[in-house]
């Protein structure tokens, strides 16, 4: 997610996008645009969540075939920091290392957005997935 966000960043320096800007994020897009926020702090002036994702949300683990908090299976292991070139392997998967640095990094600051405008659109509660506890929901 590091890179993804490096990766916007570098294409919106490269196309010459004036900014400031206001971000827009739906689901795991929500989480994206909360690190670019984090990361380039100058270039953003507000941001929008469209049902965003929780680093602390419930999602469907193929690996594991089940739902899980992913950042809950964090082994504390390095993410690599953001490149433009070299290689990368399908194999590298730090999903749940960054949701958990996310959930760590809003933990340590109260304000971790600043003082930039935030909208959040909601479709409302979802109920628990097909085959999950109500209570682990």
């Amino acid at each position: 997610m590091r890179q993804e966000a490096f990766e916007r960043h570098e294409l919106l320096v490269s196309a010459k996008v004036p900014g400031p800007l206001v971000l827009v994020g739906h689901s795991i897009g929500g989480l994206l645009v909360r690190l670019y926020a984090e990361r380039y702090p100058p270039d953003v002036v507000g941001l929008v969540l469209v049902d965003p994702t929780h680093e602390s949300s419930r999602l469907f683990n193929l690996r594991l075939n089940q739902w899980v908090r992913l950042r809950e299976l964090a082994v504390a292991g390095p993410v690599p920091d953001p490149r433009l070139e070299g290689p990368s392997s399908p194999n590298d998967d730090y999903m749940a290392e960054e949701f958990q640095q996310i959930y760590l990094t809003r933990r340590s600051n109260a304000v971790p957005l600043g003082d930039r405008p935030l909208i959040v659109l909601a479709a409302g509660v979802h109920p628990a997935p097909p085959g999950t506890p109500d209570e682990l929901w």
